[in-house]
């Protein structure tokens, strides 16, 4: 038994050596490999050593040769700097004999173009220009009536000392001379006048005379009348052969309005005004002028728009809508359309801008008949296209009334801007810029029906004695005008205060 132990362990052993010497000769076949690769990779080694001295030689000579390429270009560049040099001073010397000769040129030229002015100023005092049309005097403030004796007259405020007249001047041939009660009075470069009138007593007549540089003159004569306290104004109508307070005009529709004011900005700097200036107008509005107003401040480009599409879903032919916008603008100048920036407009981008011929569209096709946009923001005279026709002052009431009711029939689509085509001014307006301010004046004081180009005139006139009286180095001139591709007809938007 423990011998056929003994052979039981013994062939064991056998086969345990057996295995061992197959897998010695596996790890010897693994060791053959592994030393042949190694022989491989000696050899790939030594080929690339071999290719690297050769790369390395080549790589020596570029260098070489880009070394002498160098010398003979920093040569070349010395060349052709003495040359330019050389051209320079040539080029000097010509430009010192053209300023010799445009200076001469000038010279000449300022000397022909003062005999052209003495030959034109003899021509305009002789009988070829005899034909020019004389100049027109227009009053804005106060409104004037024609009276049935055949005079003007305007009701002014009992108890002031003063009374400011505004009014533009109208002459073809250019103003000489214009006195307001015999006291000569300024005009700007727009024809435009501001002038204080002091009172007397209850009538205070005005006389006015303009005088072309053709010689041509032309008077306008109205009184002052100051309102007196309820129980005298009958015999104040009677003394002045005045009409009655101005009427209502009929059938305008309903009013109203949409008033956005944009101060504080996500990606532009915060302007100061633009909100108080949305309140202000909001509630002038609503309280004195009847507009259902919607007010928003701080607006998207969300808001806005569903606003305008809101207000085109919903206004009938019979409505009126004013558009007041206050805040930054900006212009493309290369295609010339401007754009509105609601506050999460982005600088590099304009995916939130709102492009004033997008609001145009939007204004051509909705039913509203009147329409008017009050912008208050840089580029905003961009809105407008040509200049129309202006109504003359010293119509009677009744002819006033016709007017009005003839405009009222007609589709508006009209603008005043703040400005042209070019920056205007935050604030010069204490808590408001300087154009809202005069447009909330210019309607507070208003009590009759007033038609936009008035309105307009009036803002023009106090927007440029502000920036006179605060000696404000500014370009400002409001704009009022059809807006662009908007469908507008010929008729004008009227202010009718409650």
């Amino acid at each position: 038994q423990e011998r056929r132990i003994l052979e039981q362990q013994l062939a064991n052993r056998q086969d345990q050596i057996e295995q061992l010497g197959s897998s010695l000769e596996k790890v010897k076949d693994t060791l053959d490999q592994s030393a042949a690769r190694y022989a491989e990779a000696v050899n790939e080694l030594e080929r690339r050593k071999a290719l690297h001295e050769v790369e390395l030689q080549r790589v020596k000579a570029d260098r070489d040769h880009l070394k002498e390429k160098s010398k003979k270009d920093v040569e070349r560049i010395k060349r052709l700097r003495a040359e330019l040099e050389q051209q320079e001073e040539k080029y000097a010397e010509q430009l010192e004999t053209l300023k010799k000769e445009y200076a001469q040129t000038r010279q000449k030229l300022e000397r022909t173009q003062e005999k052209m002015a003495a030959a034109e100023e003899r021509e305009l005092s002789g009988t070829r220009v005899a034909s020019a049309e004389p100049p027109v005097i227009e009053l804005i403030e106060p409104p004037v009536s024609l009276t049935r004796s055949g005079n003007y007259t305007a009701s002014v405020r009992h108890g002031i000392d003063q009374r400011e007249v505004v009014g533009k001047v109208k002459a073809p041939a250019g103003v000489k001379i214009f006195n307001v009660n015999e006291q000569p009075a300024k005009v700007d470069e727009n024809g435009l006048f501001n002038v204080m009138v002091s009172m007397k007593d209850t009538r205070t007549p005005v006389s006015m005379v303009v005088v072309d540089k053709l010689g041509q003159r032309v008077s306008l004569e109205f009184d002052l009348f100051q309102q007196l306290d309820q129980q005298d104004s009958s015999q104040t109508a009677q003394t002045s052969g005045s009409q009655s307070e101005f009427p209502r005009i009929s059938g305008l529709g309903d009013y109203h309005a949409l008033v956005i004011g944009n101060s504080e900005y996500e990606h532009f700097t915060d302007l100061r005004t633009p909100a108080n200036d949305a309140r202000a107008v909001a509630e002038l509005f609503e309280k004195e002028y009847g507009y259902k107003t919607k007010l928003i401040l701080d607006a998207t480009r969300y808001q806005i728009l569903s606003a305008l599409n809101e207000y085109r879903a919903n206004l009938t032919k019979n409505d009126n809508l004013l558009i007041y916008y206050a805040g930054h603008g900006e212009i493309d100048e290369v295609n010339n359309n401007a754009f509105w920036l609601p506050v999460d407009a982005e600088k590099e981008n304009t995916a939130n801008w709102i492009s004033t011929r997008n609001i145009s569209e939007i204004l051509n096709v909705m039913a509203a008949k009147h329409v008017m946009i009050v912008a208050d923001s840089c580029y905003s005279g961009a809105l407008t296209r040509s200049a129309l026709a202006r109504l003359q002052s010293g119509k009677t009431v009744e002819q006033w009334v016709k007017w009005f009711e003839k405009m009222s029939k007609l589709r508006t689509r009209m603008v005043l801007s703040s400005g042209g085509e070019e920056p205007v001014n935050d604030g010069g307006g204490g808590e408001h810029s300087l154009f809202a301010k005069a447009f909330i004046n210019v309607l507070k004081k208003n009590n009759r029906p007033l038609d936009g180009y008035r309105v307009h005139l009036a803002i023009s006139d106090r927007v440029k004695a502000s920036i006179d009286s605060q000696g404000l180095a500014l370009e400002q001139t409001p704009q009022y005008a059809p807006i662009k591709f908007a469908g507008h007809e010929a008729g004008e938007f009227v202010f009718q205060p409650i």
